[in-house]
């Protein structure tokens, strides 16, 4: 039997005459070097002298990023590294002091192809010498990025010194409910020395901070050939606070029309977000998302022609305590822009008169959520029924007469319409038992309309991973009867024992241990909507915070169409469970991924699961793991 153990090779002096890579020309040698890891192209510049300096230009893609994080015990070698020519992004993190002198270093290293710049969790202590620094290295510099920024800001001096840019970011550090910092665009002083200033290279502009009208016109009028807008990040709450309340009540946040008048060539729009603590689609957790295409305008030519406002992303906010918001100014923008418009996200809108006129043909995504209100919920499945072209729906459950049965046959008539999603709103509260009946109501309703009659829907999810939905049984089965669905997310609804009724301790019953959460639904109801699902079509599922009992994971095994199953902060994972997934007869082979994720996820002996896992017949390999706990992936 040939011996499994390794065989260690020592290093090797290659002597010139023999030296692979004078074999080849460089040309061919580099082909080689860019299909090796930064690892591997690291090992090879141990091997001599000679080989550090040549394989450091040999191999430009692992030298692109520079990531630095903030170590007081260590300072930034003034020597420039071999590769030092080829960086192209540069990463700060958690500087909260030294970050002058860590820019002069780069500087110092003479990087003259320096595309992007992002700061993670920093402090800009002198917002002089850190101008002074940037310019320096800014001849190139097309992405700009500050990430949970810990200090005031000067955007225009930024602007000024980054004559390129073609996009900058800019979020502040979350101070309770809210995110405002001063921008220094709206002084004096910049007004007498930068008024015949234009940005005219900027074309993203992504503020995640509450800004008032002044400060904002102060920077779109010099940003004439902008295409994306993110603008203000407020939530509800936030008008309890005085500052916030003033600027509501101006409508500072909301003026729409300002940005079509400054930026005629606008194709995205998003106003006051609310995507604090991943909330939103457009969640942004570390760095950008992956899930937000807002960011294809980060590198956005201005030479090319505008296309027309394609998306428009509105969160509503009340101009006061007891005055409504006006959705007219909205409705006009949707109606000026009804043949362009992909995306068309609404939220805490009230009397959404005149949508039921319109014809959208372009729009792909529609969203109604977040407590979205008409007076006339009729003429919302109308507006729907005139996008043609619909690919995914997101609705409000708690919208009452929109998820009615004549919903379910417009929805049949939509022959693109292949994600529809469920979502409740975001609150800073847990609902009760009597607020939870209604979207049941609400979803049971269309769910029992859309099973009786052939729908194209395949990809279905119930909440959102931070926002999830109340799963009744009900509701369960009812999905169960749609026979096109391909994939599913179920992320349940938490609720606090504090807020538990009788009814949902019944359904809790046969739940004989402590789990992290008490759920909505029980583990025999989950597990009998899975036996219902088995001779289904579905191919992904993903559960958050269920409980997922053994006969689950034996119904899971005897789905022959699942691919992929993802559980995150569910129960924990035990042999037995995994078994019982996999130890089909025969061995389901079309399984080809598992993934385990979440902060609160845990494992029962997670060595002997992962033992199971890798053998075979199974073979799974532990391809990403981030953090312990946190997120594991098993691929086949």
């Amino acid at each position: 039997m040939p011996s499994s153990r390794k065989v260690r090779v020592s290093p090797v002096t290659v002597a010139s005459n023999h030296d692979p890579l004078n074999y080849f020309a460089g040309e061919i040698n580099g082909e080689i070097f860019s299909h090796l890891s930064a690892r591997d192209v690291a090992e090879c510049m141990l091997v001599n002298k000679d080989w550090r300096n040549r394989v450091a230009h040999l191999s430009v893609q692992p030298w692109k990023t520079l990531n630095l994080v903030y170590d007081v015990t260590r300072t930034i070698s003034e020597q420039p590294p071999p590769f030092s020519e080829n960086i192209e992004i540069v990463n700060f993190l958690d500087y909260d002091t030294g970050i002058v002198d860590a820019l002069e270093s780069i500087v110092s290293w003479n990087c003259r192809n320096i595309k992007r710049l992002s700061f993670y969790e920093c402090e800009i202590t002198d917002q002089v010498l850190f101008i002074e620094a940037l310019e320096k290295i800014a001849s190139q510099l097309r992405v700009l990025v500050f990430e949970e920024h810990q200090s005031d800001i000067d955007l225009l001096s930024i602007l000024d010194a980054c004559p390129q840019l073609q996009s900058l970011h800019f979020q502040p550090e979350i101070i309770g409910d809210y995110q405002r910092m001063e921008l220094g665009v709206d002084k004096q002083e910049h007004e007498a020395s930068r008024r015949h200033t234009i940005f005219e290279n900027l074309t993203c502009l992504s503020i995640d901070s509450v800004v008032g009208i002044p400060a904002i016109r102060n920077i779109l009028k010099r940003c004439p050939n902008l295409r994306c807008v993110r603008l203000g990040n407020t939530d509800i709450e936030s008008l309890e606070d005085p500052d916030i309340q003033e600027i509501n009540m101006n409508n500072e946040t909301t003026d729409l029309e300002m940005i079509i008048e400054h930026c005629p060539g606008i194709e995205y729009i998003e106003c006051n977000r609310m995507d604090n603590s991943g909330k939103d689609g457009n969640a942004i957790p570390v760095s950008f998302p992956n899930i937000s295409w807002w960011q294809d305008y980060m590198e956005h030519d201005k030479a090319l022609p505008s296309r027309g406002l394609r998306v428009l992303k509105f969160f509503g906010v009340s101009v006061g305590y007891d005055d409504e918001y006006d959705f007219g100014q909205v409705f006009r923008l949707i109606k000026q822009s009804q043949n362009t418009l992909e995306v068309l996200y609404l939220a805490q809108c009230e009397n959404l008169e005149g949508l039921h006129t319109l014809h959208m043909p372009k729009l792909r995504e529609l969203a109604c959520k977040n407590d979205i209100y008409s007076e006339k919920p009729d003429q919302l499945n109308e507006f729907i029924e005139h996008c043609p072209s619909l690919e995914k729906l997101e609705i409000d459950a708690t919208a009452i007469g929109l998820l009615s049965p004549d919903l379910a046959g417009i929805l049949a008539r939509l022959n693109s319409l292949k994600t529809l999603s469920f979502q409740m709103p975001y609150k800073n509260y847990f609902y009760n038992m009597d607020v939870l009946d209604g979207p049941m109501v609400n979803a049971c309703t269309l769910l029992q309309s859309m099973g009786a009659i052939d729908t194209h829907v395949e990809h279905m999810s119930f909440g959102t991973q931070c926002n999830g939905f109340p799963l009744f049984e009900a509701i369960l089965h009812a999905t169960a009867t749609i026979r096109s669905l391909r994939s599913l997310q179920l992320h349940n609804y938490e609720l606090l024992p504090e807020d538990t009724d009788d009814y949902v301790s019944r359904l809790c019953s046969d739940d004989s241990d402590s789990d992290l959460f008490v759920s909505t639904i029980s583990k025999t109801g989950l597990s009998s909507f899975i036996k219902a699902i088995q001779n289904s079509n579905i191919e992904r599922i993903w559960f958050s915070k269920v409980s997922l009992s053994n006969r689950a994971f034996q119904h899971l095994g005897d789905m022959r169409s699942l691919q992929e199953l993802r559980i995150t902060n569910c129960n924990p994972i035990t042999k037995a469970g995994l078994r019982l997934l996999l130890d089909r007869k025969p061995f389901n082979g079309a399984f080809k991924s598992l993934v385990v994720d979440g902060s609160q996820q845990r494992w029962t002996n997670k060595k002997e699961c992962f033992k199971l896992l890798s053998r075979r017949p199974y073979g799974f390999i532990k391809h990403t793991k981030e953090k312990d706990h946190l997120h594991m992936e098993f691929v086949r």
